[in-house]
């Protein structure tokens, strides 16, 4: 740690001396420098016994504590300001320190609030100019955190593991913004084309709390966030409205691993259910989302896998990523009439023994429904454009059959998930769909009177 911290205040200097710190090295210099100075300022901490530590010694650095943090001076780099090491308090949206006897506070140490589970709500102060890696990881109530236009480094991985965070920038630092990396969030929530942004630019919405509900709230943004109740619980009311402002999204992560979770019914006027928003809510058995909704985002309900049967909205046109991957208890969807998009693994590892697509239906990803090893029937809809052909994969009509509602002259315009000539890999073969007794032969196939999928002999 202390290694880290000595290098990363020496990125600091050389900002200092190019003019990127408000503050410079050589007027902290000046008043820390003397020993007498640096005595007057620094203090005893729990962590570190005055014969340990030396203001005299300008290659020893001393640790300060300053209520419910720890910060930490290092004389021999001029005496640049101090770094946050550690936070020991249990506040929901703790206020950080910008200075310490007239002497600045600059970094975000690397694991400063590392696991801390209280924190909601983190604003940086324009007085830092750098957070350190991992400073915020493993936080799992973190809901905002905010970046001032002060701060031109950003270390690796700040948020790593923060599987609700957003992190808020001003509209001055889209290039900073631009380098947080994948691995800062958990690398599945980042995937797929339409994954939702882990970090905004110029905007700033605020964590309140309600009962045991936080929400993220401003102009734009009117999202409960997070649920700080039992993990036990069996049924939640999910809140239509903080006070005046009505509510409109579930936000990532928000309800995730409530073990205990049975029955769910989304409000109407919800738009969105984001990213992870239920994932893991293993005793869902009961369902329920409004007409108005028209996002489902990545691995939203993956993972309970007590669900039998959902029924989505025709509202809704995609079903992302995962959405309901590992619904392991899953046997019957009900789409709506507008779907056109059913994602990458959307329905992966679930227990359909049947799936009629919808004509609306044009794209159909790699693995949507793979997994579902006791797939007998499938029904492609005869809007289909797009097709990978490992959709089906482990299922029971890979190798075997698929009835498609179109002709046998609309099938051959049909794409891969690539945009190249489609071709089942596996040996499928594909009956075409024809209401009266074909004249040609070839595979075809009807209803009958069950509106179940007859092959003509």
């Amino acid at each position: 740690m202390k290694n880290k911290i000595i290098l990363t205040l020496s990125a600091l200097m050389l900002l200092s001396a190019c003019g990127g710190g408000s503050t410079s090295a050589s007027s902290v210099s000046s008043e820390l420098t003397s020993s007498e100075e640096s005595t007057s300022i620094v203090e005893e901490s729990s962590s570190t016994s005055s014969s340990e530590v030396s203001s005299e010694d300008p290659n020893v650095g001393t640790y300060v504590e300053d209520g419910d943090f720890t910060l930490y001076y290092e004389p021999a780099f001029h005496g640049l300001g101090l770094s946050i090491t550690a936070y020991k308090g249990s506040e929901h949206k703790p206020i950080l320190p910008t200075e310490y006897n007239e002497v600045p506070v600059v970094e975000v140490a690397e694991g400063a609030f590392l696991n801390n589970k209280d924190i909601a709500s983190i604003v940086i102060p324009s007085s830092i100019l750098l957070i350190s890696d991992n400073a915020f990881a493993y936080c799992p109530n973190l809901i905002a955190l905010y970046i001032p236009e002060t701060v031109t480094n950003i270390g690796e991985a700040i948020c790593l593991g923060d599987e609700k965070t957003r992190i808020y920038f001003e509209l001055s630092q889209k290039e900073v913004a631009s380098k947080i990396e994948d691995y800062d969030f958990d690398p599945e929530l980042l995937k797929g084309p339409v994954s939702q942004p882990r970090y905004e630019v110029s905007i700033k919405p605020e964590v309140v709390f309600q009962d045991d509900f936080v929400f993220l709230i401003d102009d734009k943004v009117k999202e409960v966030a997070n649920y700080l109740g039992s993990n036990y619980v069996s049924d939640i009311e999910i809140p239509t409205s903080y006070g005046s402002v009505a509510i409109d999204t579930i936000g990532i992560g928000a309800f995730k691993d409530l073990i205990g979770l049975v029955n769910v019914t989304i409000p109407e006027g919800y738009l969105t259910v984001s990213t992870s928003a239920f994932e893991g809510d293993i005793g869902i058995k009961n369902l329920s989302l409004p007409s108005t909704l028209t996002k489902i985002y990545s691995l939203a309900f993956s993972g309970c896998s007590s669900l039998e049967e959902i029924t989505l909205p025709d509202a809704l046109t995609r079903i992302n990523w995962w959405s309901f991957s590992d619904c392991t208890s899953l046997k019957t969807i009900n789409f709506g009439e507008n779907i056109t998009d059913i994602g990458h693994a959307a329905f992966q590892n679930c227990a359909l023994t049947k799936l009629v697509i919808p004509d609306s239906v044009t794209t159909i990803d790699e693995r949507a429904f793979s997994g579902n090893s006791n797939l007998s029937s499938v029904i492609l809809g005869s809007g289909l454009l797009s097709l990978a052909d490992n959709a089906f994969y482990d299922t029971a009509v890979a190798g075997d059959k698929v009835f498609y509602k179109g002709t046998a002259e609309s099938w051959v315009a049909i794409t891969d998930a690539f945009g190249g000539t489609f071709s089942w890999k596996d040996g499928t073969t594909t009956y075409f769909y024809s209401e009266t007794t074909p004249e040609t032969e070839g595979n075809y196939w009807h209803f009958d009177e069950n509106n179940e999928p007859v092959i003509y002999e």
